[in-house]
């Protein structure tokens, strides 16, 4: 079971999902659901994503000393050049289930995605602003993918940029999580930079944009009543809860508190956007 947590399953499965809700929202009929070279789509997505966290364990194997001496795998169980050989793999697999769609734009945004996934954990990951936008554009990417397969509405582009926030909010949760052992290992994220406390203004003021980004929902997109109760209910309210936890937030724990909250509001937006009209 260890071994299986180098691949991030949960997260790897809700890349997957994130995907084919990106189709859903623009072909509400169930024939995509049969289109056999969609889950070349798929699959190519899920392995490049798995990829990305295998190579991220790579570069980080001094940083997790510190921030996770529980569940490094990569240094303690296995070594760093078996680590570089399965990331090496999942992204090659990935971008061959790409090329076998026939489809030159998504194989190009497959190959935009590896090299980016590459860069951030060697070079961005470890800088102030830059790595936490690459992360927030792919899970954006990931919705508007799975659009493209089709063709983009506003309820993808909605969802697109619902995915871009709440990406963006937990990254930087987690650069205040793991503050004290990224200063260990040579990283300069931006809560060193400007401080724990306007790191939380930051937080505060993206969730209100967040927010008002739900509440436009109600007014401009067509819906079912069940996304008004997800909306408020399974969305809004543990967005709202976890900025009070932000503000009382101390030590790593609370914000390893917080990041699984908004793991929540993560799943919690997918089955909000599969009330979409």
């Amino acid at each position: 079971m260890q071994w299986l947590m180098l691949f991030r399953p949960v997260n790897v499965l809700m890349i997957g999902m994130t995907v084919i809700l990106g189709a859903y929202y623009v072909n509400r009929g169930v024939d995509f659901m049969f289109h056999k070279i969609f889950y070349l789509y798929v699959l190519g997505t899920m392995c490049i994503g798995a990829g990305g966290y295998v190579i991220n364990d790579v570069f980080d194997v001094e940083i997790d000393k510190y921030n996770r001496p529980d569940t490094n795998i990569i240094g303690e169980k296995i070594s760093v050049n078996v680590g570089y050989g399965i990331s090496t793999f999942l992204f090659s697999l990935g971008l061959t289930f790409l090329y076998f769609t026939h489809n030159l734009r998504v194989f190009l945004i497959g190959i935009i995605a590896v090299l980016s996934l590459y860069l951030y954990s060697k070079h961005f990951k470890k800088s102030l602003w830059i790595g936490n936008w690459i992360i927030a554009l792919l899970a954006m990417l990931n919705v508007w993918i799975g659009g493209l397969y089709f063709f983009l509405s506003k309820h993808v582009l909605w969802m697109g940029a619902f995915a871009f926030l709440i990406t963006l909010i937990r990254e930087m949760v987690k650069d205040m999580e793991d503050i004290y052992g990224d200063a260990l290992g040579g990283a300069f994220t931006l809560p060193m930079l400007i401080g724990m406390e306007k790191m939380k203004e930051i937080i505060h003021f993206l969730c209100i944009i967040l927010i008002g980004l739900l509440l436009a929902s109600l007014m401009f997109l067509e819906y079912n009543s069940i996304f008004i109760f997800v909306n408020v209910i399974l969305v809004q309210i543990p967005l709202l809860y976890c900025l009070t936890l932000i503000y009382k937030a101390k030590y790593n724990e609370d914000f390893a508190q917080i990041s699984t909250y908004l793991k929540i509001v993560m799943i919690g937006g997918m089955i909000m956007g599969m009330q979409l009209a």
